[in-house]
C-alpha cells in the first residue's frame, strides 16, 4: 500500500514512521510545497493529510479539483468543513473522503485503511447538529484511559497533570466551554 501523508506535526509523522517500519507500507512524507511534485509524480492507496495547516487545505484542494476519485484521509484537530459551502451531501457525493480526529488512534487508523471503501465520513453532517459536543467528548475522552468521567455531573477527573492539560487544549480548539475546577477537575458548561 503506497501513502503520501501531508503533515508538518511531529506526533503524526512519528505514528507513520512507527507504520512504515512495522507494516512495511511505502510511506511517502510530504511537509511543505518544497516538494509538491511528490504527489504529481506518483499514484498513492491514500493521501493521509492534516487539514489544520494552510499547506493541507491547499493540497485537498487541489487534489480533489484533480483527481476527486483520490482516496482521502483528512486529519484535524477540530470539526470544519472541508468541503466549504457545498457542505457534507456535496464531499459525500462527490469525493472519498473520511475525517479522522487528532489526536490519532492506531487502531481508528487502522480500521480507516482497511475499511475505506465500505465507510462513510464518521461527522457527516454533524457540524450543526446538537449532539456533536457529545460526541466530539465522547471521542476526545476515548484517547485517554487515566482519567474517570461523571456525565451528570459533566466532570472529568484524572491524577495525570499531562492528560489534564491536553484535554483543555482539546477541548479549546474544539470550542468546548469548561472550566478547571480543583487541580485535578474539568467540568464541561452547558
Amino acid at each position: 500500500m503506497k501513502l503520501l501523508i501531508i503533515d508538518n506535526d511531529p506526533d503524526t509523522i512519528e505514528l507513520f514512521s512507527y507504520f512504515n517500519s512495522t507494516l512495511l507500507f511505502d510511506i511517502t512524507f510530504l511537509e511543505d510545497e518544497k516538494n509538491f511534485q511528490l504527489y504529481e509524480k506518483h499514484l498513492y492507496s491514500f493521501i493521509i493529510l492534516d487539514f489544520s495547516f494552510d499547506f493541507g487545505k491547499k493540497m485537498l484542494n487541489y487534489i480533489v479539483q484533480n483527481n476527486p476519485e483520490q482516496n482521502i484521509i483528512i486529519l484535524s484537530k477540530k470539526l470544519e468543513h472541508s468541503c466549504y459551502s457545498e457542505g457534507c451531501d456535496f464531499c459525500q457525493s462527490h469525493y472519498k473522503k473520511l475525517r479522522l480526529l487528532k489526536p490519532l488512534k492506531i487502531d481508528e487508523l487502522a480500521n480507516a485503511l482497511r475499511n475505506f471503501s465500505h465507510q462513510s465520513c464518521k461527522y457527516y453532517n454533524k457540524f450543526n447538529s446538537p449532539q456533536t459536543i457529545i460526541e466530539i467528548l465522547e471521542d476526545i475522552l476515548s484517547r485517554y484511559n487515566d482519567y474517570s468521567y461523571d456525565p451528570i455531573q459533566k466532570i472529568i477527573t484524572t491524577s495525570n497533570v499531562q492528560t489534564l492539560f491536553s484535554l483543555e487544549k482539546l477541548f479549546m480548539e474544539k470550542n468546548i466551554l469548561y472550566k478547571i475546577e480543583d487541580y485535578n477537575k474539568i467540568r464541561i458548561l452547558p
